[in-house]
């Protein structure tokens, strides 16, 4: 009995394995396999070790059809992302945008803070391959712009990553924000205003007028 139950732990061991060692190359990063890796199926880890073969030799559409057979008998953070990596691969931006956004919701089986820098990660990628170009026209012309809490110069085009962008404005001690939908390879302008202290005030009604 006691030789049974050995066996039974270095069996469930090597399987434990066999699924960080799944997450690791469908990831890219040896952090994100040691989430609970043991929620996933045997045979969903079968399926994302197919993918992420088929990805690493540069197959990607064979790789999601792996991934998504494997989604379909249950939701995994760590898919989603996979996915998400794919399509970008394929130029599917706004399609990888949103397997980025389900892997943020989806059930953890990779470690969450190191799954939310691996999106990062691939939102950087996606970036490059299919950004979407954003201009903010500004008024006053020295208004302080941020997008995403970093610094952006008004009138000049900068590349971003397809999604929502939160956009703020500063100046006159005030500030203005506006959410902005960002479509891939999509050029908005978007223009922002904040009026200014007037130069001449209007006299009051009890002022005495001749």
């Amino acid at each position: 009995m006691w030789a049974d139950q050995l066996s039974h732990e270095v069996t469930m061991k090597r399987s434990l394995h066999l699924v960080a060692l799944s997450l690791c190359l469908i990831l890219g990063s040896p952090a994100l396999a040691e989430g609970p890796a043991s929620a996933l199926k045997k045979s969903q880890v079968k399926l994302a070790e197919q993918g992420a073969k088929a990805a690493q030799k540069g197959q990607h559409a064979q790789a999601i059809r792996h991934y998504e057979a494997a989604l379909r008998q249950g939701e995994a953070n760590s898919l989603h992302l996979a996915v998400g990596r794919s399509r970008g691969a394929l130029g599917q931006c706004a399609a990888a945008e949103a397997s980025f956004q389900r892997a943020a919701g989806a059930p953890e089986v990779a470690p969450l803070e190191a799954l939310r820098a691996s999106i990062d990660e691939a939102r950087a990628s996606l970036r490059a391959t299919c950004p979407s170009l954003l201009t903010v026209e500004c008024d006053p012309a020295d208004m302080v712009l941020k997008v995403d809490g970093h610094r952006l110069a008004c009138g000049v085009v900068v590349a971003l990553a397809p999604g929502i962008a939160k956009v703020v404005g500063e100046a006159f001690g005030g500030s203005v924000v506006q959410e902005v939908d960002l479509k891939p390879k999509a050029r908005v302008t978007l223009k922002m205003a904040i009026e200014g202290p007037s130069m001449f005030k209007e006299p009051s009604d009890d002022v005495h007028r001749p």
